[in-house]
Order: C-alpha cells, then sequence, then structure tokens
C-alpha cells in the first residue's frame, strides 16, 4: 500500500496542474455571441470583463411634435393723438427661448385700433413631447412700435410675460392657445405709455414619432 501512495505521489510531482481548475477548457472572444456570453473555443480567449455583458432590448418611446406659432395681434388702444390713429408694429416672441420676429427684422406692420385682429402665422419653432409627459412652453413677446406721426420721439418699446406656461399634452384634441398683452412706453423725452397690443400664441399639433 504505501509502494502505491508512493508512485501516485510521484505521478503528481511530475503533473503538478494536473487537478487545477486553470487546465479546464476555456470559452474564447471569436466564438462569443452578439451579446457578448462567450460560448466556444477558439485560440484567442474572452475577454474577462465583457463576460457578463448582456444586451438589452430598444424600447422606443412614442412622441408627437407641436409647432409653436404667434397667429395674430391686434391694437387695444393707441395713444399717439388723431393725426396717427396707426402703430407701426415690430413683434419679438419667444417659446423656451426660441424666437421668431413678425414681419421681419427692420419691417412693420400698420394695425389700427379699429382693425380688430391681424394675422400673422409666424412659427417660432418646434417641440417634441413624450407621450404621457406634460411639456411646459413657456411664452414672451416682446413689441417695438415705430412712431410715423408729429408726435415722433423715437421708438415706443414694451415687453411681457405670459403668466403660466402652455401646457402640451400628446393625447390632448384641442389646440392650446395664450394671449398675452404688452404695454409699449415712449424712450424719448416724452413719457408715458402710448399703446396696447394683444399677442396671441397657439400650438399645432403637427406629427406623432418615435423619440
Amino acid at each position: 500500500m504505501s509502494k502505491e501512495l508512493e508512485n501516485l505521489s510521484e505521478r503528481q510531482s511530475k503533473n503538478p496542474d494536473h487537478n487545477s481548475p486553470s487546465n479546464e477548457q476555456k470559452p474564447h472572444k471569436k466564438d462569443c455571441c452578439m451579446v457578448n456570453v462567450c460560448c466556444g473555443t477558439t485560440p484567442e480567449p474572452c475577454e474577462p470583463e465583457k463576460e457578463l455583458v448582456f444586451a438589452r432590448p430598444l424600447v422606443e418611446k412614442q412622441c408627437c411634435t407641436f409647432e409653436i406659432y404667434m397667429t395674430r395681434c391686434r391694437v387695444r388702444w393707441n395713444d399717439e393723438g388723431p393725426q396717427d390713429r396707426f402703430a407701426e408694429l415690430m413683434i419679438a416672441g419667444y417659446a423656451n427661448e426660441k424666437e421668431a420676429v413678425f414681419p421681419g427684422l427692420g419691417q412693420y406692420v400698420k394695425v389700427g385700433e379699429t382693425h380688430s385682429w391681424v394675422n400673422m402665422n409666424k412659427k417660432i419653432g418646434s417641440f417634441k413631447v413624450e407621450v404621457g409627459d406634460q411639456f411646459p412652453i413657456y411664452l414672451r413677446a416682446d413689441v417695438l412700435e415705430f412712431e410715423k406721426g408729429a408726435a415722433a420721439g423715437g421708438a415706443d418699446i414694451g415687453s411681457n410675460d405670459f403668466t403660466q406656461p402652455m401646457i402640451l399634452l400628446c393625447g390632448s384634441n384641442s389646440i392650446p392657445k395664450a394671449s398675452i398683452s404688452v404695454l409699449c412706453h415712449r424712450t424719448g423725452i416724452q413719457q408715458g405709455s402710448t399703446a396696447l397690443v394683444d399677442i396671441e400664441f397657439a400650438a399645432f399639433r403637427i406629427a406623432d414619432s418615435c423619440c
């Protein structure tokens, strides 16, 4: 019996790694599947840091897109005297700090008190909203009135914010709208208010898509 144990000890000393885990067959990189799980044998070993990396299926979110417009404006009153009952306006509208100018830089639209609403239809920008979210739009308007009458003394200016954000919802069946009133003031030697201008904003849903 002692002779057999001696022979076994001698064989193990000649091959010390016979029962070692390092002698086991390891998976290799070239037979890895797309999710980096090693599953075969090739001459190149797997990279250990990738052995437990699993791919997850891409879940596309449903979204819709809104376009924000300045739709129309009106002058509620204009205090430039009987010789000039019109306001020559350049209007800047802002939606979450995207902006547009109507009718354009260096241009103006002539609006009288008796003209009621004047169509603008000026696009400010587009916003993508995820289904289920409430997306706030913060609105602001600046008005520049060019004085063309005998009382001219420089441009009149005014600015105002909408008190509450316009909320965009993908599932809504109505068109979100908001109106901002801007009071213009003289910037020259003469002081005081010169005109009150209303600007209407609207959000139009144009498309559904994946985010």
